[in-house]
Formats: structure tokens, C-alpha cells, sequence
């Protein structure tokens, strides 16, 4: 897994055009977290996905893991680096985010799982795609 500082360097210089080429089908797409619960780490404030739409790749803090786009959900799920196994779900029409991380380290379970809300960009809308009017 990635450190914080790796992760946010890593996104800065995605947003700063770091390189126009490798970066031009990565969609970054903006969560808040609405529950959360860890056995091993704080709450982060918010939640970053970033797609990548023609290598069919999902990264988030958790790590990079394979994306399948279908007409209602982006989901991801598979193994991660060093024996973590990642899950996310984002429907297309609402917004909705679940995601979670999980790893056995000899007795010890280790595990995140959070949900919330994100803001999609067009291109990865569903067709009966509404933004969240809670106020």
C-alpha cells in the first residue's frame, strides 16, 4: 500500500498535467465519506478514485486495481500490493460509493470499508444519472 504523501504527490502532479500523455484517458473523480470503519486507520477527510478508462484501471489510496465499466456501476476489485485485496463500487446514477480494503497478517485481520458520495464527471454519468440534492 502506498504511503499518504506517495498518494497525494501522486495526484498532485496528475492535476498539474505531469505528463499530457499518460494522463489523458485518467478521470479523477472527487467522494465524500459518509461512514468509515478501520482497524488500523484514521478517518481521511475525503476520497480520491482515479480511472483510467483505457488501461480499464481503478486507483485509489488502497491501490490500483482492475475496473470493470458497466451501464449502471464502476466496479473494481482484485489484489493490491503486499497481500491487500480492494473493492469499489461507484453507481453510475446516484453517485453511491462503497469501497473497502481487507488483509489476513498471520492472526490479524486488517480492514477498511467506507461509503459516501461522488461527483461524476460527465463521460462516466449513467443514463439515468441525478446529482445528490440532500442540502
Amino acid at each position: 500500500m502506498k504511503s499518504r504523501a506517495e498518494w497525494v504527490g501522486f495526484c498532485a502532479a496528475l492535476a498539474a498535467g505531469f505528463s499530457a500523455t499518460a494522463s489523458a484517458d485518467v478521470i479523477a473523480i472527487q467522494c465524500t465519506i459518509d461512514d468509515y470503519r478501520s482497524s488500523f486507520a484514521p478517518r481521511p477527510d475525503s476520497f480520491m478514485v482515479l480511472v483510467d478508462t483505457q488501461a480499464r484501471t481503478v486507483t485509489t489510496y488502497y491501490g490500483m486495481i482492475p475496473l470493470r465499466i458497466t451501464r449502471r456501476e464502476l466496479l473494481g476489485a482484485g489484489p493490491g500490493s503486499e497481500g491487500w485485496q480492494s473493492n469499489l463500487e461507484i453507481n453510475r446514477n446516484t453517485g453511491k460509493l462503497k469501497a473497502g480494503t481487507d488483509k489476513v497478517d498471520g492472526r490479524k485481520y486488517l480492514f477498511t470499508v467506507l461509503s459516501g458520495m461522488c461527483i461524476l464527471p460527465e463521460s462516466l454519468r449513467g443514463p439515468k444519472y441525478k446529482a445528490s440534492t440532500d442540502s
